[in-house]
C-alpha cells in the first residue's frame, strides 16, 4: 500500500492507493470542507472513506463510506485502516 500526503488539498487529507482500485481516505469528512471534498471526489468515481470522531460507523452518505476515527489516537487510526483493508484488501 502506498500512502501519499497531498499537500495541495490540506495536510488533513491522505490519498491511499491499494491495488488498482483508487481508494481515498479523507479525515474530517463529517462536516465542512472535508465533507464537501469527500462528496466531490466520490462523485468522480473514486472509492472514498471519510472519517470523523463522531462519524456514524459503517454508514454511507453521498457515496462516502463513513468510519469513526480520531487522528490523535494511533489505535483508532490503525483500526480504521484495517477496516478499509479488510473490505478492499
Amino acid at each position: 500500500m502506498l500512502v501519499y500526503k497531498d499537500s495541495i488539498l490540506s495536510e488533513r487529507f491522505y490519498l491511499c492507493y491499494m491495488k488498482k482500485e483508487r481508494i481515498i481516505l479523507i479525515t474530517g469528512a463529517t462536516s465542512g470542507f472535508g465533507k464537501r471534498a469527500a462528496e466531490y471526489i466520490a462523485s468522480k468515481g473514486y472509492t472514498v472513506f471519510g472519517t470523523g470522531r463522531r462519524a456514524p460507523e459503517g454508514s454511507i452518505e453521498n457515496n462516502v463510506h463513513l468510519l469513526r476515527m480520531d487522528v490523535t489516537d494511533p489505535d483508532s487510526v490503525q483500526r480504521a485502516v484495517e477496516r478499509i483493508i479488510s473490505k478492499h484488501g
